[in-house]
């Protein structure tokens, strides 16, 4: 079908009024397309201007790093201040450091178990009659000489023992034991230093003592006191122990003397 001229009036397809835009497109754009362009900008000056549009555009976010970095070290100085002020809050509420500690006395490490004992009631002495001593001289001559009154000799007063001992096996096998010793000051004064001694009757000899100083010389035991319970106040008491070898049986000592006096065994 050969294409005619168009007449008003007439129907026209689609494709027809697409190439008709189309060529009206073309013949607009053939004049423009043809005119040499006029006036276009030195490729210098272009360059700065583009440049500074670049710096323009970056400096809000140049701007703002340094805003954040400047947040950044206050916020770091706050946080620093503030743990000083801590710092500074704790060592006030605990003004007792760990290098302040005050000193404690260091116990022994392999001290076993010592049983506690009660002082025992003692008993009083009793009283000893007095010894009169009288004498007499012969009669004299004359008879308004007097004889002279009776001599009355006051008795010894028996030293009362201001200590009680217990002397308590605690273990016992065929070649040794394990003996603790208990000292009471049942007196009014303490007792500083100490040194208690006692006899053995079986042959028993002492290995190795705890809580006190121990020596042996034959069958007689002398313990004295260690640096920490030198002293033994009035009503207290002092435990000492050690283990020692035997051959037989094993008795307990039958008297004890603390400091040179004799002490009741308990």
């Amino acid at each position: 079908m050969t294409r005619g001229v168009w007449r008003p009036g007439e129907p026209r397809s689609v494709d027809e009024l697409l190439r008709q835009a189309c060529a009206q497109a073309r013949r607009r754009a053939e004049p423009e397309m043809s005119r040499e362009p006029a006036g276009l900008p030195d490729p210098g000056e272009r360059r700065e201007r583009l440049e500074r549009q670049a710096r323009e555009a970056a400096y809000p976010q140049q701007h703002a790093g340094v805003v954040f970095r400047r947040i950044a070290v206050a916020a770091g100085v706050v946080a620093a201040l503030g743990g000083l002020v801590v710092i500074g809050m704790t060592s006030e509420s605990r003004p007792l450091s760990q290098g302040t500690l005050p000193a404690m006395p260091l116990q022994p490490a392999i001290a076993p178990p010592t049983a506690s004992s009660s002082p025992a009631p003692t008993s009083s002495p009793s009283p000893i009659p007095q010894t009169t001593v009288s004498t007499q001289t012969a009669p004299s001559a004359s008879p308004s000489k007097l004889a002279p009154p009776p001599v009355t000799v006051p008795p010894r007063a028996v030293e009362r023992a201001t200590c009680t001992v217990r002397y308590v096996i605690e273990d016992q096998w065929p070649t040794g034991f394990r003996t603790t010793v208990t000292i009471t000051n049942t007196g009014g004064t303490p007792i500083a230093p100490w040194s208690l001694s006692w006899a053995y009757t079986a042959g028993q000899e002492v290995n190795r003592g705890w809580d006190g100083e121990y020596a042996q010389s034959g069958n007689r035991v002398t313990v004295a006191a260690a640096s920490w319970n030198t002293a033994i106040a009035p009503g207290a008491t002092v435990s000492t122990g050690f283990t020692g070898s035997l051959s037989g049986s094993n008795p307990a000592p039958a008297a004890y003397t603390l400091n040179g006096r004799n002490c009741t065994a308990d």
